[in-house]
């Protein structure tokens, strides 16, 4: 349950990652 939290956060993470390489 814990790996499943941390990876969602991981992969929010990274969404806003990519949101500001393309702005």
């Amino acid at each position: 349950m814990n790996n499943l939290i941390i990876f969602s956060n991981l992969n929010l993470s990274r969404q806003t990652e990519q949101s500001q390489y393309t702005e």
